[in-house]
């Protein structure tokens, strides 16, 4: 294990990173913003629902004192997020979002409810929750 990895911390992050990129190696390449949305989120909320990668995650929320771990973590979650942004910068070239809008705060608003739902507020984040989600975040437009 060492071999590959430095540290324990760049194993956990490669673990996570491995997950979500299984379950969204690359957005939906045609359909709506609306459609785009629900497949990507719906894929989170199952990695996040069904498998032990949402067990893992909870176990890493209160981390504050490993900075090796917070900086693999920060790395990941900045290369992922990047799938949204790709998704979100596409729409908005196809004038389905509009660029007055802050994309970085609406992948925190996205994301923030699939997480929030599953990690503190212990319920599935299914996909009736993912469609009423997107739904609002894209009524609020």
């Amino acid at each position: 294990i060492y071999r590959r990895y430095r540290s324990k911390a760049e194993l956990a992050a490669a673990a996570i990173e491995g997950a979500l990129a299984d379950v969204n190696p690359a957005p939906p390449s045609s359909g709506s913003l609306r459609d785009i949305l629900i497949a990507v989120l719906s894929n989170v909320a199952v990695l996040l629902d069904k498998t032990p990668f949402g067990g893992a995650v909870a176990a890493l929320v209160g981390v504050h004192d490993e900075p090796d771990l917070i900086a693999c973590l920060k790395r990941v979650e900045a290369r992922r997020r990047s799938l949204l942004r790709g998704v979100l910068s596409a729409a908005r070239d196809r004038n389905e979002y509009p660029p007055r809008r802050n994309i970085d705060l609406d992948i925190d608003a996205l994301l923030g409810a699939l997480y929030f739902r599953a990690l503190f507020r212990r319920q599935k984040p299914g996909a009736a929750f993912v469609r009423a989600l997107v739904d609002q975040w894209l009524a609020a437009q």
